[in-house]
């Protein structure tokens, strides 16, 4: 049935192909009872059939008429045929060729013959050619480490010989001379070392009729006295059976004991006699080494690693006999219980991590990988703040395996945290991992903080913010103005853990945390603020708690603003949009995302805003297109008037409403938009933070007073409320 199935897959696909290019069909090679076939040529030698069979399933054709090939090569034939008889294949001379039940052809020989694929009374036939091509048969002595044996009296040895043609290995018969008497023996196919010396030893393979040099092989073979040896390694005052010394870097770890020191003798037995052994090292910093009594030697750790010790005898007629022993110095390691904080900047705080100021890095690893060390300094970790994959580290006194591991690139303090964080000041794209460790309690003047700037033609001169920023539940001082703390936002930016506590300009068109949340939006990816908590000490027309551009990659997720300041404030029931005062942002574009099939990529959820009085979360007038938009809090509806959703209301998190053409709040509360149409052409729009009836808390609510708030939750995040 496979065969069935795969030769009407090849027909049905050579059937369409052939009737797209419009070709005519060729005839099928060597059908039985049939006129001559008609053939083109292929690559190489390969004449191809590429007749599609007729309506007639019973027709059966072959991939190729004729086929050259070289001894040792396999070839597949592919048959067509669409009946119901079982394909039957045969080769009129199998010294030459073979071929199985699926075409496939496998060389046995030099010479011709013909192989048939039958089916019921309809057959096809191709030629195999088998000839020896230009390659050069070369004799192989297998599994022997270069063109050299060493041996020892009465050792014996078999070689695995072969020849080598066409990238296959063959069975040959050998011969075997030698250039001295009476060293080496060949019978059997075993080499025998029968005495004291050196020879070379000549293997010749014959094979088919070739005659070649290439079919000769010399191998240099020494054969020295017969020895016997005799190793002991005794760790931890026991003998171990083991041909290898394991030892620990130090002798303690957290309360266990480890041996790290070995005592080693050798002895070798040449001609029945016994004779100590010297020790050499290789890698023998990682260990030193004492001589002691009786030929031993005492082994002490002081590094990790693998090493040979090599014990070596040289006899009075100056042969030498030596063997070699491993050493391999571990270190212990135990789980790590606490958060270990790493920054690549810093060195790493070894005597409070591992209780002593001796203590030195050795290694370290993540995931597997290595990791470049030097005095006590790591590179190459992966950061990701408290997402950041556990690390190892190996010191001379014990090591560590750290589960819970908080990476960062840089510690922000009231010193140097605007220099850090300043666009167009050092590194233009300020990417990374950035925490506080502690409260920034004297208010950093962020009103000169650069404007963010893309263009993909000019990169060199990109500035914006695309790391993040983690708080760690700290609070942070500043005084903003236009571009807010941050500037501008790229995508991938998050920003957590934080209580922003802002003082606001009112100079100009002031922002929290930055003029732009991502208006570049190339990367498809989100920018991202959970959980923070920002409170203002002062509050204008003109401020923005959280951003300038609200755009639709925005994220929101646990987020409590008090907004403090707004009692000098006018009513926005007697200033309406025009005033273009806003709670969050001043242009929501994403607002548009959300009318526009749905291509809103953010979300908001648990968002909580204390004002004061009442105000839209977003109100800006679009000066390019001369069009105002509007959004609110979910739970501020009442403030609307009448008003019915558009067909938009389903999508994302927003609600999209039209004001009723007698609602007398329209020309304060509404905008307009560009995409009215037709009977929605000078309508009146604005959106309302909610969310689908399938996202839990989502939506933005907002709240006069943070008793009012207090009555709904006690806690936003990791922020307490009241």
């Amino acid at each position: 049935m496979r065969e069935k199935m795969k030769i009407k897959k090849i027909i049905l696909l050579i059937t369409i192909a052939l009737s797209v290019l419009s070709l005519s069909l060729f005839a099928s090679c060597g059908e039985g009872g049939d006129s001559a076939s008609e053939s083109v040529s292929g690559s190489g030698n390969v004449k191809e059939s590429v007749e599609t069979p007729s309506s007639s399933n019973e027709k059966i054709s072959l991939s190729v008429v004729s086929k050259d090939m070289i001894y040792g090569d396999k070839f597949d034939i592919i048959c067509f045929y669409g009946g119901e008889n079982a394909v039957v294949w045969s080769s009129s001379d199998e010294t030459v060729a073979v071929v199985d039940d699926d075409g496939a052809v496998s060389t046995m020989g030099v010479g011709n013959c013909v192989i048939t694929a039958k089916a019921g009374n309809s057959s096809a036939s191709c030629k195999i050619n088998v000839a020896m091509g230009n390659y050069l048969p070369e004799l192989k002595v297998l599994h022997l480490s270069g063109d050299e044996l060493s041996m020892r009296v009465g050792d014996e040895f078999e070689p695995e010989i072969k020849v080598l043609f066409n990238k296959v290995y063959y069975d040959c018969e050998i011969g075997f001379s030698s250039s001295a008497s009476g060293v080496v023996e060949y019978a059997d196919g075993k080499i025998t070392a029968k005495a004291e010396g050196e020879v070379t030893a000549t293997f010749t393979g014959s094979w088919l009729d070739f005659s070649s040099d290439r079919l000769n092989k010399e191998i240099k073979i020494t054969v020295k006295k017969n020895a016997e040896y005799n190793n002991s390694i005794v760790i931890g005052g026991k003998e171990v059976s083991s041909a290898a010394a394991e030892i620990s870097v130090t002798p303690e770890w957290q309360g266990k004991t480890y041996p790290n020191e070995a005592e080693i003798s050798s002895f070798v037995t040449v001609d029945g006699r016994v004779y100590p052994c010297e020790f050499t090292a290789e890698n023998e910093d990682l260990f030193d080494i004492e001589k002691l009594a009786d030929g031993k030697v005492r082994i002490t750790a002081n590094g990790i690693g693998n090493a040979v010790l090599t014990a070596k005898y040289v006899h009075t007629d100056g042969k030498v006999y030596e063997t070699k022993i491993p050493v391999e110095v571990y270190c212990p390691t135990e789980v790590y219980r606490a958060q270990f904080d790493f920054c690549p900047t810093e060195a790493v705080d070894v005597a409070a991590i591992f209780g002593t100021q001796y203590a030195k890095i050795l290694s370290a690893s993540q995931g597997g990988k290595e990791l470049k060390t030097e005095f006590n300094y790591i590179e190459g970790v992966k950061i990701a703040g408290e997402d950041t994959e556990s690390m190892t580290i190996l010191t001379n006194v014990g090591g560590f395996v750290f589960e819970d591991v908080f990476a960062y690139d840089a510690e922000l303090t009231k010193d140097n945290i605007f220099d850090v964080l300043q666009l167009g000041k050092g590194d233009l794209v300020k990417n990374g991992y950035y925490i506080l460790n502690s409260d920034i309690t004297e208010t950093i003047d962020f009103t000169s903080q650069a404007k963010s700037v893309y263009n993909a033609n000019n990169p060199q001169n990109n500035t914006y913010f695309s790391g993040t920023f983690d708080g760690r539940g700290h609070t942070f001082k500043a005084k903003v103005a236009e571009q807010g703390i941050f500037g501008g936002f790229y995508d991938g930016t998050t920003i957590k853990n934080t209580k922003f506590v802002l003082e606001f300009s009112d100079k100009t068109e002031s922002c929290g945390l930055a003029g732009n949340n991502g208006t570049f939006n190339l990367s498809g990816g989100s920018v991202v603020l959970s959980n923070l908590n920002v409170e203002t000490v002062n509050y204008f027309k003109n401020s923005y708690a959280l951003l300038g551009y609200c755009n639709f990659n925005l994220e929101m997720y646990d987020i409590f603003v008090n907004i403090n300041g707004t009692e000098s404030l006018p009513d926005y029931a007697s200033v309406g949009v025009e005033s273009e005062m806003a709670a969050l942002f001043h242009y929501d574009l994403t607002s548009t995302m959300a009318s526009n099939d749905g291509k809103f990529k953010g979300g908001f959820r648990n968002i909580f805003v204390v004002t004061g009085k009442f105000m839209p979360i977003a109100c800006c007038y679009w000066r390019y297109g001369k069009y105002r938009y509007v959004s609110y809090a979910k739970n501020d509806e009442s403030y609307l008037g009448d008003f019915k959703a558009t067909g938009y209301s389903h999508i994302y998190t927003y609600c999209h409403v039209i004001a009723a053409d007698d609602n007398p709040n329209k020309d304060k509360y509404f905008g307009t938009i560009s995409y009215s149409r037709g009977a929605n052409e000078g309508k009146k729009y604005a959106w309302i933070f909610k969310a689908k009836e399938d996202i839990k808390d989502g939506g933005i609510e907002r709240y006069d007073s943070v008793y009012e708030l207090s009555k709904k939750t006690d806690k936003i995040g990791s922020w307490s409320v009241g």
